[in-house]
């Protein structure tokens, strides 16, 4: 019963990590596009060993994640993404595994223009983001 107790705390500790690290990627890419425009990279929001980054639209659903990713992944179910019109999922791969991803919410920057079916490989993941008419951050000519 102790080591079922002790596991359970490391998972729930390490939930709640993982959400705090995921909180903390957000609010550093929201700074950043604050001053737009402003070049956002994504080399400086990700785990040190991605890959590729993938941009997820509001409402996708989570067989389409899967699809464009070329993998299941099981932890797409705990993201608010398939139902939630008020962020974009961030997601960074390598060697076709989830290495870390986060919910970036669109009043920190609309990444929605990101989000179009292909992922950035590590050096492409740099984008200029400049803000449209309505305040929103969106992707603007270098």
């Amino acid at each position: 019963m102790g080591a079922l107790l002790m596991w359970l705390a490391h998972a729930v500790g390490s939930a709640v990590w993982s959400a705090a690290i995921a909180e903390l990627r957000s609010q550093r890419v929201g700074a950043q596009v604050e001053s737009a425009p402003a070049v956002v990279d994504f080399d400086q929001f990700g785990p040190s060993d991605w890959e590729r980054v993938y941009f997820f639209h509001p409402y996708t659903p989570h067989e389409y994640v899967n699809q464009t990713l070329g993998f299941g992944w099981d932890e797409v179910e705990r993201t608010s993404i398939e139902g939630n019109e008020g962020v974009v999922l961030v997601v960074f791969v390598r060697g076709g595994r989830v290495v870390g991803w986060f919910e970036h919410p669109r009043n920190r920057g609309d990444l929605t223009e990101l989000a179009t079916g292909v992922g950035f490989l590590r050096g492409q993941a740099r984008f200029c983001l400049g803000h449209d008419q309505e305040g929103r951050a969106v992707p603007a000519a270098p």
